[in-house]
């Protein structure tokens, strides 16, 4: 029998409370537009982290793109503390907005996972830009080449719920939930997730699935909240 996946939802589209309103598209980096591989991940082993049963769905995907950018620039595995980002950005119905964990990188930094150290600003980020319709494929693969993972958030729909290689056509709306894109493949986009290995996505060892380019364009990026944040250096 298939395990059953629980209900994780957590993102809540909007740009949340008490963020400024500073709307940064990646087309305003200094992207190099060159010929790019066929195939690509940002890191050779994209770290899959398990939220269990909480809506922290944003946290946990904040935390995974920075050991991604960690892992990058040391190639060395941090791992961050999620649920303490998760804390400072939760909303009271639960769930919360990744403009507002992106606020918290850039103002206060990150901490570690399981020390007991304040927020450190050496562990946070210079900045964070938007990526919307309005950027190419060409645009979001030359993000992810330079400046590595990016988190997307979108209603999330009842058969993403469940274990496939794919993502099918979107189905009923499940609720909202945030993810990161960590690559792309011969035309599809490569997704990371926070439900752990054993449960979802069946790509490169499990915890991952592949998204058309069709579907990112026409069912995430018209209605979501996505964002690539650009690391300290």
């Amino acid at each position: 029998m298939t395990a059953q996946i629980r209900r994780l939802d957590g993102y809540l589209k909007g740009k949340g409370p008490g963020t400024d309103k500073r709307d940064y598209n990646i087309r305003q980096l200094p992207l190099k537009l060159a010929k790019l591989p066929d195939t690509y991940l940002t890191v050779a082993n994209p770290i899959i982290l398990d939220q269990g049963s909480t809506m922290a769905c944003v946290a946990f995907c904040s935390s995974g793109i920075k050991t991604d950018e960690e892992y990058r620039e040391w190639q060395k595995v941090y791992k961050f503390d999620a649920p303490w980002l998760y804390s400072l950005i939760a909303q009271p119905e639960g769930g919360a907005y990744p403009r507002d964990a992106c606020d918290i990188m850039l103002k206060q930094g990150f901490k570690l996972s399981g020390c007991r150290q304040k927020p450190d600003l050496k562990w946070g980020i210079e900045g964070y830009y938007g990526i919307t319709t309005s950027n190419t494929d060409a645009e979001i693969q030359a993000t992810l080449f330079q400046y590595g993972s990016i988190i997307l958030a979108s209603n999330w729909y009842d058969n993403w719920m469940n274990s496939f290689l794919k993502f099918p056509a979107p189905g009923n709306i499940n609720g909202g939930h945030c993810y990161r894109c960590v690559g792309w493949v011969q035309g599809f986009w490569v997704i990371a997730n926070s439900w752990g290995k054993l449960l979802w996505g069946q790509y490169g060892g499990g915890g991952m699935a592949l998204m058309s380019t069709d579907i990112l364009r026409s069912t995430v990026l018209p209605q979501g909240d996505c964002w690539k944040v650009v690391d300290k250096v």
